[in-house]
């Protein structure tokens, strides 16, 4: 069964992460952050969401912890932000993982099923 994968992407004129995901198994649907965030988590029910965030203030206040009430899968955050603290701070805000980018389709792929074996020990979510 192949793991459902929610990209987010907090800014639309930022590339995607860069990997083909499905060779590795993933059913991927990439949406733009915004209003129908919500909808669209509700009607895919990831098993992994990723959030694209290359913002250089990384301030999401209680973001993670609204997709949280939403949704049990597992948040990774993609960011070009690397300065003390921020992981802390991301990490205690309800992300599961921290990834800078660039990140290698590898790292990238084995993260995403670390999270998944770890959240869905009885099989993926459905």
């Amino acid at each position: 069964m192949a793991i459902k994968v929610l990209i987010i992407n907090e800014h639309q004129d930022q590339n995607e992460p860069c990997i083909d995901f499905h060779p590795r198994g993933f059913s991927v649907h990439k949406i733009n952050a915004g209003k129908m965030v919500v909808n669209d988590i509700r009607e895919m029910k990831p098993d992994v969401i990723i959030i694209d965030s290359s913002g250089p203030d990384q301030d999401n206040g209680n973001a993670y912890w609204n997709l949280r009430a939403i949704s049990k899968a597992p948040i990774l955050v993609l960011s070009v932000v690397d300065k003390p603290g921020i992981v802390e701070k991301v990490l205690d805000r309800g992300a599961d993982e921290y990834l800078l980018k660039p990140v290698s389709p590898g790292l990238l792929a084995a993260r995403i099923n670390a999270l998944a074996r770890r959240t869905y020990r009885d099989g993926f979510a459905a």
